[in-house]
Order: C-alpha cells, then sequence, then structure tokens
C-alpha cells in the first residue's frame, strides 16, 4: 500500500495495489501520488500524465477526441437547442481548394464540394458542405443572395477538464472549455465560439440525451 495518498478517481485500486483509507477520490480523470512523479494508467480511466508546480500536482489528461454526435460524453449533459437568427451568404471556395485559419482549427474547402459562408462582419467566412448547407438553409427571397437557417440545432458546451479535439468533415478542430459543439444534420461536429454563439443563435428549447 502507498505510504503517501494516492488521488484517483472512484478507484478501488491503483497500480495494481489496493487504495487506501486517505485516499480521495475526485471527478475526473486522475491518478497521481503526492510524492512521485509517476504515470497511472487503469483499464476503465484514460491515462493522464502528472507533471508538479510548486510542489502541487497538476493534471494533465489526453485529449477527448469527438467524430460524431454518439461520442460526446453523456457527463456533459443534455443538448440545447437553437435556432440562427442572422442572415448569411455564400460563395465560391477558391480553385483547386481553400484554405481556412480559423481560431479552432485549419480547414479546406473545394469548390466541387463545398460553399463558403460568410457575412458582412465575416467576410472570409467559413466552409459547409452543399448537401448540407441546402438541406439546412434556405434563400430569404427569392434571388436575394441571403439565407437564414431553417432547421433547429443541436449544440452542447464543452465543460472544464480534458481538451476536445473535433474530428469535423473539414479537418481537426480543438474546442476550449466553454465553447459549444454543434451538431449537424448528420450526426456531424463542429465547434463554435461562445461569443458567436451568444451573438447569432436562440435558444428554443433542450433536448435530453437518449
Amino acid at each position: 500500500m502507498f505510504s503517501t495518498n494516492v488521488h484517483c478517481h472512484t478507484a478501488q485500486k491503483v497500480e495494481g495495489k489496493e487504495a487506501g483509507p486517505t485516499d480521495v477520490a475526485l471527478t475526473g480523470l486522475v491518478c497521481w501520488s503526492d510524492m512521485d512523479r509517476q504515470r497511472f494508467t487503469d483499464t476503465t480511466f484514460q491515462e493522464c500524465q502528472i507533471a508538479f508546480s510548486n510542489g502541487k500536482a497538476t493534471t494533465m489528461s489526453k485529449n477527448v477526441v469527438i467524430a460524431n454526435v454518439n461520442e460526446i460524453p453523456a457527463a456533459w449533459g443534455p443538448f440545447t437547442v437553437v435556432q440562427k437568427r442572422t442572415e448569411v451568404m455564400i460563395r465560391t471556395p477558391e480553385s483547386p481548394s481553400e484554405a481556412f485559419a480559423l481560431s479552432w482549427g485549419n480547414l479546406t474547402a473545394t469548390p466541387e464540394a463545398d460553399v463558403v459562408i460568410y457575412t458582412e462582419k465575416d467576410a472570409k467566412g467559413y466552409p459547409c458542405k452543399k448537401d448540407i448547407f441546402a438541406a439546412t438553409y434556405k434563400e430569404t427571397a427569392p434571388g436575394s443572395g441571403r439565407y437564414r437557417k431553417t432547421e433547429t440545432n443541436r449544440i452542447i458546451q464543452v465543460p472544464a477538464g480534458d481538451p476536445v479535439v473535433l474530428k469535423t468533415l473539414e479537418g481537426d478542430e480543438t474546442v476550449p472549455a466553454g465553447d459549444f459543439v454543434a451538431i449537424g444534420k448528420k450526426g456531424e461536429v463542429y465547434a463554435q465560439k461562445k461569443v458567436w454563439v451568444d451573438a447569432n443563435l436562440d435558444i428554443v428549447g433542450s433536448e435530453p440525451r437518449s
């Protein structure tokens, strides 16, 4: 048995040894010793690497990787149902491809597969698959060239904890705590900044996790 406290998440054993009576259970995917810089693993946890700063243990966990709606952790709670309030315009990506260096990752669009959604305030815009755009946006008036999202969407806020990496259709996106993961019509995921959500979306309800 360890002679010092071992902190771990709902663990009965650490490194095959019984946890002591003074061990502390935390809510994160973390395991560390007060005295030892070690790496503890367990089949029920993600691996965690421990760093010590000013004599205190700090945790550095592996990224949470999400490729579709089914991989969003249930512990994050229910989805928020939202509807877009802003009008957007579209253009064709540059040929043969156009790169987008966004705050959450680098994405690529092609004229064959994508459109670029933009507004007066964001002339550069961001890419979207043509079929997804056609299914989720409608022109506000014939020939106006301005579109509004017709369907509601689901979003969920990233809680404090492990960094999140989304495997989107256009590339990887890193989402910090406080920002949102949005779920598309086909279960695809993409990132949305909190400031953008606050400025552009109306909350219309919530949806429990199935």
